[in-house]
């Protein structure tokens, strides 16, 4: 009866070691296939290969990158268009290294004065606002002083 018993427990053990066996393999199946389940950051398609891999190749990985460049390249072409077009204003009301002009002149030119690339204070308090080499300072009753920094 001893030996019944054991041989049926072991014939148990064998059965549960099989199925935790397969247990084991479908959890690890499961988990592969999420794995294979990962898609192309650009074209969505699904990714084999290295774990870390996050394009299909190397023409989705350049389309991806060159889109995330353009929108900073655009913000910056933005700023830079409109800090040229200061300077030109600047340049153009300045012929002499310093006039005197009013603030409505700089307005019709469509000038913008909250492009700025330096500021510059003086011994005395007052502060220049400058564009690049081309600044200018307020001045009371709304004119202005153009001047061009020399370095």
């Amino acid at each position: 009866m001893k030996q019944f018993y054991l041989l049926y427990l072991q014939k148990k053990l064998k059965a549960c070691f099989v199925f935790f066996k397969f247990k084991s393999l479908n959890i690890n199946y499961e988990l592969k296939t999420t794995m294979d389940k990962r898609q192309c950051l650009q074209c969505h398609d699904p990714i084999t290969g290295r774990s870390d891999k996050r394009f299909c190749g190397d023409q989705c990985r350049n389309i991806y990158n060159n889109q995330e460049r353009r929108e900073h390249k655009r913000n910056v072409y933005k700023i830079n268009k409109r800090l040229l077009h200061n300077y030109s204003i600047l340049k153009k009301l300045n012929p002499s290294d310093k006039t005197k002009v009013s603030r409505k002149k700089l307005e019709d030119a469509a000038f913008s004065f909250s492009y700025i690339t330096s500021i510059y204070h003086t011994k005395a308090g007052k502060t220049y606002y400058f564009v690049y080499d081309q600044g200018y300072m307020r001045l009371e009753n709304g004119w202005y002083i153009l001047v061009r920094r020399r370095e």
